[in-house]
Order: C-alpha cells, then structure tokens, then sequence
C-alpha cells in the first residue's frame, strides 16, 4: 500500500512508468494460476500428422475438424489459416455456411510493413481497403479470404511485418 501511495508522489515519468509496470507485474504474478487453462484449446498439426497427411489440406478435412469441434462442445473455433482461393467445391460450400452460421472465427492477414507493391489478395470479411496504397490508418497491404466466404460473420486478423525483401519470416505479437 505504501508503494502504491508513494509512486503518486514520485516525480518523473521514467520512475512512475517503472513503479506502475511493477505493481501491475506483481498484480498479474500473484493472480496467475498453475493449473492447466480449461477454456481455451490450442490444437496444433504434429509433424507425424503432416506426413501422413500432407499439406494442403482439402477444405473438406478441416471443415470436418471445425464441426468436430463445435460438436463437441466448443464455443467458439478460431482458424489461423489464411483461405484466399477456392479449394474442392463441397468442401468450400461447408465452410461458407459454418462461417455465415456458426461461432468460426476466418483469419484474414494485414500487412504492416510499407512495400512498393503491397499484398492485396483475396476479400476482407471486415473492414475497408485503403483506396490508395499509403492511405490506410493501420495495415498497408492485406490477404482476406476468397470470395465464397465474403458473407463470413466474424474475422479474426493476423498481423505481419515483411523483411525488407518482401519475405516473411517472423509474426509480430499485435
């Protein structure tokens, strides 16, 4: 208590920024839980299974891991994988009617970085596209989503940051 009171008194921003990230560090340290987190589930794709099953994968295999999911009870789906062309057809259709319907969440990917050619690839599911390149308040440059799955109700973003050459090789934690 003497600390927090004291830091109001502190002069100096440095000082103050340092005393509250601390306080706030110590908060979040004393709260956290070293039990497992039940509420959210993290399903990653083994090496084992990538080569039993090569990727791409059809849209028909992962539209059957979503509904799996959902069946099982989650509440929610979220996918980190980018679909901006058509895969095979029924595939394609299950996955525009669950993203339309059900609690999935489609990844669309913006580009933070400033290239001469920005990516614009595939629809946004939300949001606007700058009408000219160095217009946008955030993200330059983007890759959405293919045209079947435009009538998507939610839309989660992945944010990248290219190398100078236009390469990826890192996601940035936006």
């Amino acid at each position: 208590m003497f600390i927090a009171i004291g830091s109001q008194w502190w002069s100096g921003s440095y000082q103050t920024f340092w005393v509250d990230e601390w306080l706030r560090d110590g908060y979040i340290n004393m709260r956290a839980s070293t039990l497992p987190e039940k509420r959210i589930l993290v399903v990653d794709i083994s090496e084992s299974t990538l080569l039993r099953h090569p990727w791409p994968w059809p849209r028909e295999r992962i539209v059957t891991l979503v509904e799996t999911l959902l069946a099982e009870g989650a509440a929610g789906v979220a996918l980190d994988i980018v679909q901006e062309e058509p895969a095979d057809k029924d595939g394609d259709l299950r996955m525009a009617v669950l993203a339309s319907h059900a609690p999935l969440v489609l990844a669309q990917l913006f580009d933070f970085s400033q290239q001469p050619r920005p990516l614009r690839t595939g629809h946004l599911i939300a949001g606007i596209p700058a009408d000219k390149p160095g217009k946008a308040a955030i993200a330059h440059g983007f890759i959405g989503s293919h045209a079947g799955l435009h009538n998507a109700a939610h839309a989660g973003n992945i944010g990248v940051a290219l190398d100078p050459d236009g390469t990826l090789r890192r996601i940035p934690m936006y």
